[in-house]
Parts: C-alpha cells; structure tokens; sequence
C-alpha cells in the first residue's frame, strides 16, 4: 500500500527518530486528556474537537501528499481510499456533535395532558402468520384505557378472512381496501382517511406487542402542543441472527440497541428523532398538516418524522419499553430489511432533501444527512477490504508516504478517534462488534446504496418475514458467496504477501507487515460472516421469553410454588418446589398453572434433569384467557436493552465457545442417563415377560 519503506539506516536517522518522536508525544497527550475527561465531564467536548481536528488534519495531509501518480489504476484506488476515509470524518465529527449535547428527560403523566382523547390504535400487517398478528391484537385490545376511548384497527392488506376471524374473536375492526398502493404508509392513510376518527394513532407493526400501560405512559408528553409525535424504543425478545447464530444471545444485545437505547436519545435533543415505523403516538391534526404519511418511498417513516420537524413540529422518545416485538429471524431476511432501509433512505434524502427544508436547522439537517450517509458504510467496508488485498496482489501502491511520517498523521488520528468512541462508555456497540457487522452486510448494502444512487429503480416493499421456524442448521451459501471469495483473496494475498516479504528489500518489510495487519483483521470480521451464514434451528413455534417470577401449580394430588424460568403462549419451563424424586414421576401428567389472575393447563412433556424443572406444553384455551396470557408475559417482563457479557471481542467469542462445548457434555451425559434407565427399567420387565409368555405358553 504504501511506496516507500524503511531501511535499518532509516530508521536509526535523525529524520526518522523525529518523526516517531513526535507521532509518540502526540498520542501520549492524547491518552493523558482522555484519562482526563473520563474523570472531568467539561473535558469531554474540548476531547471531541480535538480527535475531529486530528482527523480534519489527516485528511488534508492525505488529499495533499499522499495519492500515487505510478500508474492510473493505483490512483483511482487511491483516491477512493481517501474519499471513504472522507465520508468517516464527517459521520464521526456528527456522531460526537451528536454527543456534546446532555439528554434531558422530564416523564409526563396522563394527568398532565388533562383529558381522555380519542385514540385509534392502528396495526398493520400484509402476510405475516396468523399466530404472531393474533399475540398482537390481543394485547391491542386489552389496553389499560377507556374502550369507548379507544379503537383498535387491524389494516390488512393481504386481505385475509383468518385475521378477519382474529379480530372478530377479540373485538378489532378489519380494515381492507381495493387498490394496493404505497405499501405501508398507502395502508396507514387509508385508514386514516375512511375509518379513523381518533385525536392520536399509535401505530404497531403486526409482530409489536404492547403493554397494557402504553397509552398511559405516552399520551402525558403531548401536554406540550408542539410535540408531534412519542416514539417508544424498539425491544426484540427474539435473538437476532448475529445473536442466534454466533450462540451469542446472553453474550451479546441485539444489533438495533445501540441506535434505539443511544442514538435515538441523543438526536431528540436536536429535534432530529426519528419516528421508526412502529410503537409510536401520533397527533393526529399534526399528521393531517402534512398530508398524513408521506408515500414516493419505501421508508415512510424516516419521510414523516422530517417533515413533522421541518413544520415546526418536534417528537419525544421515551426510555422505558413499551412494546416488544420480532427481529428478522434469518441472516438472508436481515440482509432484505436492511437493504430495503438502505435504498428507502437515499430515495428521501433525494425526494425531501433535508437541504432545501427551510424549516430545519443546520444540525437537524446534518443529522438527518448523517443518518442516510451511515447507509453507505457498505461501500465504505468495501473499499477498506480491497485496498490491501489490490496492493498485496498487484504491487501497484495506493497510498505514497514515507513509513514515519504516514504513522505520525494517521496513528494520533486514529488513536483520538478510538477514545473518543470509548469517552461515552457504550454498553451495546463496541469497536470490534461494528467491524464484524458492517463486515457481514458490506456486499449487500454497498450494491444497494451504488444501485438506488446511479439507477434510481423502483424497489418494491418487501415485508420483513416473522415467526418462520427451520428444525436443522442451514447453510446459505448464496448468501455467504461474496464473504468466501473475499476470503479467499484475503487468503492469496496473505501468501503472496509473506513471499514478497521474505524475497523482496529489507526496506519493503514493514510496508508487507501493515498491509498483513489491515487484512488480517478483515479476515477475521469475514470468517465470521460466513459463520453467520449457519443458520441454526428455530424448532420452537413460539419464542420463549426468560423470566424469574414465581407461579402455583397444581398437578395430581401435588399442589404447590414454583419458578417460571421460561414462558411463552405456547408453554413453559417451570420448577416446582418438590424433591427430585417426586418430579421424575410426572411426566405426560396435566399441570395447572396460575400467575396473577390467570390460570392455564398444560401437559408436561419432560422432566428436566439438570434444571430440576419441566417443560410445559399448554393446552388449548379460550381467547380471554390467551388475552390474560399474553398481558401477563409482555406486561411483567422487565425487558430492556441487552448489553455485552464483556467489552473484549475474543473472550466473548472464546466463553461462549466453552459454554457450547459445555452445554453439549451435559445434553450428552443426560442422554446416557435416560438411556440407562430406558435400559433397567426394560432388563426389570423381562423376568415378568418371560413367565408370563410360558403360563401362556
């Protein structure tokens, strides 16, 4: 990558020795002023203007001095390179203005709004399974408000008589039209305009469950009359698929975390919140000053918040989880929603460029920009990926430099930017974390981002499958195509790169060792993209939700406490408070369980040696007592945003390879153990088999 090297004589000079000295005093009053604003707050601002500064430096010395002129391939390259390390300092320099400001957050009750108004609860849905619109709009209906307050609407535009029987079993309205346009948002206005009657909406998506107290805790903040609208985080009780299928789900939160518990904090205080499809409170004359939801694109929602700001308007998010829902639930559907998001987000930066809005602010507009730039990080990972393995293969350089004096510029810039990530102390996004993850969608996502900017073709909306379930590991391979042939050549170019080292200069082999580096530390981002391209089995038709909470149950002539450990609609792990040898006589047996004023029969399948527990499969029931169901699970779950187990990227890898292997042992130990008893039991029954086959005889 870079042109010239080092010799041993280099390095002893005075030249060099300068050069490094000073690349080392820099970084040392780096480290010194972020230990410093760890500890003092006022120092942390001045540390971002600084790491910005260093970058804006980098940047300007790398457009001035540094792009090859050997030949016109190594200068396109080149030139690419700097434009991607461009487009990274003006999303940091926004990410830490993001920053600079402290949330403020002061919780309004109903009480303060004054009233009761009107509100339409609107659900939409296209083809999603009955099961998962069904856990939805029974939850929707038992709302902690006022009935003849509320109006639950089910906007199906699949047009199915299955979801018109779910909403006749639970007291919805099923709301249909005849011409299919715009997608979500043409759904939403069409119940807008020809149904709905409400001073709010809250709109759901068909897998967003609700809380009881939704309305309760949401409705207080629009005392205030220019607020808008009242988004509520976005929380998934399923693992998404880096979860899933790394076996991660305790290790790691999930992938939307950190924009929804972090990000989405820090832009409201610039009225720059963004309204993210689902789980938000609209006003509804608010809505009607802009012409409802805004169509032309495949991310309405992006679109309305906008709009809703550049009027004058603003929103409010709060903290606390109100609904819960599903993530994508394979790799390939995750690559679907975030392409779709992707291309959405360029087509309303095209169609409302937030430029030309004469109501938004500076920062609300280089927010907004912001946001749909982060869409091309693609392209960006892309670029990073190719450029040592081109120079590795190639020998044609990239990148002209003096070794010294490139690790001055670039080492400090990186160093500061480095800290200045870690200054906010994030609990759901780590350095090494967003590398395997933008490492994993960059192929997709940057021929999204080139085919939506160059060719402007019309995408259709595509409706992110829910509730699917596979019983064995599939291996998508077109899937995980591009991340192997990048592989591969990461893999060449690592070979030819130890070749040229041990045959080429001396002076060339500190110029071999970073380029190495640099695709090392892709290889190991795009190993485990293919990795996640595994995708393990989803046997279970209901994702269970982990819960401590106490339970009564009642089973032959035993009655008694107990812990739930797992709960869903379709059953539970529980573990009564018997003595083992009592459990391990049930089995098959009807169990009733009570929680709250629920009570719910269920079979039990099998007793669970290593948790003392049974898995509980529960029977059928009627709708008030699913209703009460589904209330009791999503109501009482203290659900939240996930975390990680620990800030390093290997031992979290290499834990939960232990506990794998753990895990598995002990499923093995316990299959030899029922074995032998199936045996026993069997060697005990033969005696009396055998005699009574010779009375008979």
């Amino acid at each position: 990558m870079i042109i010239r090297g080092i010799s041993l004589e280099r390095f002893l000079s005075t030249s060099a020795g300068m050069w490094l000295g000073l690349c080392l005093f820099v970084m040392l009053v780096i480290g010194v002023w972020y230990a410093l604003a760890k500890k003092h707050e006022t120092l942390r601002n001045p540390f971002a203007v600084f790491a910005t500064l260093l970058q804006t430096v980098y940047i300007i010395w790398r457009f001035g001095f540094t792009l090859p002129t050997v030949s016109a391939v190594g200068f396109a390259m080149g030139l690419l390179l700097v434009l991607m390390e461009t487009m990274g300092l003006t999303q940091a320099a926004t990410y830490r203005m993001l920053y600079m400001r402290k949330p403020y957050r002061k919780k309004r009750r109903l009480s303060d709004l004054g009233y009761l108004p009107t509100v339409d609860v609107m659900i939409t849905t296209y083809n999603e399974p009955e099961k998962v619109i069904r856990r939805t709009v029974a939850a929707a209906t038992r709302l902690d408000y006022p009935k003849d307050r509320c109006t639950v609407y089910v906007c199906d535009d699949g047009a199915r008589e299955s979801i018109r029987a779910v909403c006749e079993e639970f007291g919805a309205r099923w709301i249909t039209r005849e011409e299919h346009v715009h997608a979500k948002a043409g759904n939403l206005n069409n119940c807008f305009k020809k149904h709905a009657t409400g001073e709010f909406a809250l709109i759901l998506d068909a897998d967003m469950v609700p809380k009881g107290n939704f309305l309760k805790k949401t409705l207080g903040y629009f005392c205030e009359h220019d607020v808008a609208f009242v988004q509520t985080p976005q929380v998934f009780f399923n693992p998404d698929p880096f979860q899933h299928n790394l076996r991660l789900n305790q290790n790691i939160p999930n992938e939307q975390d950190f924009f929804m518990q972090e990000v989405q904090i820090q832009r409201q205080e610039y009225n720059a919140l963004l309204f993210v499809g689902s789980g938000c409170v609209f006003r509804r004359r608010h809505l009607n000053d802009i012409g409802l939801i805004p169509t032309g694109t495949i991310t309405e929602d992006m679109a309305t918040s906008l709009l809703l700001q550049d009027a004058g308007y603003r929103g409010v998010l709060v903290t606390d989880t109100f609904a819960q829902g599903l993530s994508a639930e394979t790799f390939a559907d995750h690559i679907t929603q975030r392409t779709r998001w992707c291309q959405g987000n360029i087509q309303v930066l095209r169609k409302w460029n937030p430029w030309r809005r004469k109501g938004l602010d500076f920062c609300q507009k280089q927010i907004i920009t912001d946001g749909v730039m982060y869409w091309f990080f693609g392209l960006q990972k892309m670029v990073y990926i190719a450029c040592p393995v081109f120079y590795l293969l190639t020998g044609l350089p990239i990148y002209m430099s003096d070794i010294f004096v490139m690790l001055f510029f670039m080492l400090p810039s990186f160093f500061a930017s480095a800290l200045a990530f870690k200054m906010y102390a994030h609990k759901t996004r780590t350095w090494g974390w967003a590398h395997i993850y933008e490492t994993a969608l960059a192929p997709y996502l940057a021929f999204a981002a080139l085919s939506e900017l160059l060719f402007k073709r019309k995408k259709a909306f595509k409706v992110t499958p829910k509730g699917v379930s596979h019983d064995k590991t599939i291996f998508l391979f077109k899937v995980a195509l591009p991340h192997l042939v990048l592989a591969a050549l990461s893999v060449a170019a690592l070979f030819l790169g130890v070749y040229k080292m041990l045959t080429d200069s001396e002076y060339m082999v500190i110029v071999y060792l970073l380029n190495m580096g640099w695709v090392v530390y892709n290889l190991f981002a795009l190993v485990l993209s293919v990795a996640i391209c595994f995708e393990k089995p989803r046997v279970r038709r209901h994702d269970r939700l982990y819960v401590d909470r106490e339970v009564h149950l009642r089973f032959g002539s035993l009655a008694g406490a107990g812990r739930l450990i797992n709960i869903s609609e379709g059953g539970c792990n529980v573990r009564p408070q018997f003595a083992q040898d009592v459990l391990e006589k049930h089995e098959r047996q009807i169990i009733r369980l009570r929680f709250g004023d629920t009570e719910v029969m269920g079979r039990i399948l099998r007793y669970i040696p290593g948790k003392k527990s049974y898995a509980v499969q529960f029977l059928d029931m009627e709708s008030e007592t699913y209703a009460r169901l589904v209330q009791y699970i999503f109501n009482n779950r203290d659900a939240g945003f996930g975390a990680f187990a620990s800030k390093s990227l290997v031992h979290t890898l290499f834990t939960r390879v232990f506990e794998s292997f753990r895990a598995r042992a002990a499923k093995k130990r316990y299959r030899r153990v029922m074995e032998e008893k199936r045996k026993e039991a069997y060697d005990a029954k033969a005696p009396e088999k055998a005699g009574a086959y010779t009375k008979n005889g």
